[in-house]
């Protein structure tokens, strides 16, 4: 198992009072969406900042069985998370709805410091961090189609996207809790929004062929056309 060989190899390389937790989270934590192209998601906590930490963590990565996987691998050190606070969490512009997110990952090696410390978000503020995210990959669907990539790509990622898309719509609403994330399959997400009347049948009879495999032309088209209704379904709920 990759996570458990990824838990030896940075016990060999820290020292164990440096590691205050390694945790796995995500699709392939709990086996739930995966496909070959899910990536593996980590988060370590160290103590505190030393220089030569990301030189160590880079090698451990480019040696096997790690090296040609995507291995999402996020540090940060307890030192630096105390003097911000929990309610100020931030990896890169992932904001504090991950501390929330991590309280039910998968504890490698350590204790979990999100579930020791847990935060309260307001339901007004996962609405604005939900909709920040939707914002996000709508856009991400927009770049997409200026990278000239082959159509199975452009399928393949736009399929993500949507996907990803109503199920931070459905969390947004309230149908679907943050921490419960990983544990509600694809399938399941749009079980959800069938039973809660969210699309019109239109849109639940075409996701359901494309949310499958098919690639071509005309793929892409409805695929861009799923990705609308979900879009303009957010966009009548911020005016209510």
């Amino acid at each position: 198992m990759i996570d458990q060989k990824l838990a030896k190899r940075l016990l060999r390389i820290f020292e164990q009072k440096r590691i205050v937790t390694f945790m796995y989270f995500g699709t392939r934590a709990f086996d739930i969406n995966v496909n070959k192209n899910s990536d593996y998601d980590f988060i370590l906590v160290l103590d505190r900042f030393i220089l030569t930490d990301s030189m160590k963590i880079r090698s451990i990565l480019q040696q096997k069985p790690f090296l040609g996987l995507e291995i999402n691998l996020s540090y940060i050190y307890l030192h630096d998370i105390k003097i911000r606070g929990f309610d100020n969490f931030q990896i890169r512009s992932v904001l504090k709805d991950l501390c929330i997110y991590l309280v039910g990952a998968k504890v490698l090696l350590g204790k979990n410091i999100f579930l020791e410390n847990p935060i309260h978000v307001s339901g007004k503020k996962i609405q604005q961090i939900m909709s920040f995210k939707i914002q996000e990959f709508y856009g991400r669907c927009d770049k997409l189609f200026t990278q000239n990539l082959p159509n199975n790509k452009l399928c393949a990622l736009l399929r993500h996207n949507i996907k990803t898309m109503t199920r931070y719509y459905l969390i947004m609403l309230g149908f679907v809790k943050i921490k419960d994330i990983d544990k509600v399959s694809y399938g399941r997400i749009f079980e959800i929004a069938k039973a809660n009347k969210l699309f019109s049948y239109q849109f639940y009879n075409l996701s359901s062929k494309l949310l499958k495999y098919q690639s071509d032309k005309r793929a892409i088209q409805n695929l861009e056309f799923l990705r609308r209704i979900v879009y303009e379904k957010y966009l009548k709920t911020l005016t209510l």
